[in-house]
C-alpha cells in the first residue's frame, strides 16, 4: 500500500518524451554510401529504415546497426527478420513492420472495432447501491476512437441523479491512443493542464478541458497487470493530480507509445515505431520501477482502517468480489 497523502504544493507532472536530442552518434539520412549498397536497390528497406532513424524515439541508436544491412537479402520477411533484431538489441520489442492483415486488424482496432469479434468496442457503465448512495462504475475496453463520446455520455447521465462516487475501470484495457486517454482525463481533473510534454528540450503543456463532474464527487481508477500504455497514462494522470486514488494491481511496464506509417513503397503495409516514452512525476520510470504501482491493491482491501469513505471503500470490495468486513 502506498502513502496517499494530499498535499497541496505536490506537483502533477507527467513527461511524455518525443524524439529527445540526438546524442553524438552519427547516423546517416543518405542511403546511397558504398557501406549500405543493399539499400541502393531496396526501396522499401530505404524507406523502413528511414522511417526507424527520423522518428524512434532512440532514432541515433540505428547508425550503430548500419551492420546488418549487408545481412538483408531484400525479401520483406528477410527486412522484418531484421527489424526484430534491431528492436531485441534496443530493447524495444513494439518496433513492427505489419503485413497487409496485421495492418487490417490494426485499423479494425483505431476505428473502435476488435478485430477478432468484429464487434466495437463500448465503455460499459452500471451502479452500485451502497446504502441511500450509488457509485456509478465506467469500464473502458480500450482507448480508442470514439471512446471519449461513449464516456462523455455515461458521465452526463450520472450527472442527471445523486452520484456519490465514480469508478473508471481500466482493467484488462491495453491501452490505445494516448490523445483519447487524455480527453478522458480532461473530463475528471480541474486543472488547466494535464501534464507537460518534453519535445527535445521543450516542455509543452497537454492542456485539459472543462470536467463534466464537480471536484468534491470522489474518483477510483481500477487496474491490473493488462493496464497497458494509455491506461497507465491516465491512471497516472488521474494519480498525480490527486484527483483520485488507483485501486488494483501495478500496470504493466510498458511505458512506450507507438505511432504507425503506412509504406509507400510496400501497399498494404504499415510500420510500427516506438515514437515517445513517458515518466511520472519527471523521474518515476515505470519501466524501472515494474509498472505504476496503485495506491492500494486487493489485499489492502481487507484492511477496515483505510483512509477511503467507507460506503465507497465497500462499493469497491463489491467491485473486486471482497467480502465486508464486519
Amino acid at each position: 500500500m502506498r502513502n496517499f497523502t494530499l498535499n497541496s504544493t505536490d506537483t502533477a507532472v507527467l513527461n511524455v518524451i518525443a524524439r529527445p536530442p540526438e546524442s553524438d552518434v552519427p547516423y546517416r539520412h543518405s542511403h546511397d554510401d558504398d557501406d549500405v549498397p543493399v539499400l541502393q536497390d531496396n526501396p522499401v528497406a530505404a524507406e523502413v529504415f528511414e522511417l526507424l532513424i527520423e522518428h524512434h524515439y532512440k532514432g541515433h541508436a540505428f547508425a550503430r546497426f548500419l551492420e546488418l544491412y549487408p545481412q538483408y537479402s531484400g525479401g520483406i520477411e528477410d527486412l522484418r527478420s531484421v527489424i526484430k533484431t534491431i528492436s531485441d538489441k534496443l530493447g524495444d520489442p513494439y518496433i513492427r513492420l505489419l503485413n497487409p492483415v496485421e495492418a487490417r486488424h490494426h485499423d479494425l482496432k483505431a476505428s473502435g472495432t476488435n478485430p477478432i469479434t468484429n464487434v466495437k468496442y463500448k465503455a460499459q457503465s452500471n451502479t452500485i447501491d451502497v446504502g441511500d448512495e450509488q457509485f456509478t462504475r465506467i469500464e473502458i475496453p480500450k482507448f480508442c476512437k470514439g471512446m471519449t463520446e461513449q464516456v462523455r455520455k455515461r458521465i452526463r447521465r450520472v450527472g442527471a441523479r445523486r452520484n456519490a462516487g465514480m469508478m473508471i475501470d481500466v482493467r484488462k484495457n491495453p491501452g490505445g491512443y494516448a490523445e483519447v486517454a487524455d480527453s478522458i482525463a480532461s473530463l475528471l481533473v480541474h486543472s488547466d493542464q494535464l501534464y507537460e510534454e518534453l519535445i527535445g528540450d521543450e516542455l509543452r503543456p497537454v492542456e485539459s478541458s472543462v470536467p463534466l463532474i464537480n471536484a468534491y464527487t470522489p474518483v477510483v481508477v481500477l487496474t491490473d497487470s493488462v493496464s497497458a500504455s494509455s491506461s497507465a497514462i491516465f491512471a497516472g494522470i488521474i494519480q498525480t493530480h490527486r484527483r483520485g486514488i488507483v485501486v488494483g494491481d501495478k500496470t504493466s511496464p510498458k511505458n512506450t507509445s507507438q505511432s504507425w506509417f503506412r509504406l509507400r513503397q510496400a501497399i498494404g503495409y504499415k510500420m510500427k515505431i516506438s515514437t515517445h516514452t513517458w515518466q511520472l512525476n519527471g523521474d518515476k520510470n515505470i519501466a524501472d520501477t515494474g509498472g505504476l504501482e496503485a495506491d492500494f491493491s486487493p489485499s489492502d482491501l481487507l484492511q477496515d482502517n483505510l483512509p477511503i469513505d467507507p460506503n465507497m471503500l465497500i462499493a469497491i470490495r463489491k467491485v473486486f468480489k471482497i467480502p465486508t468486513v464486519n
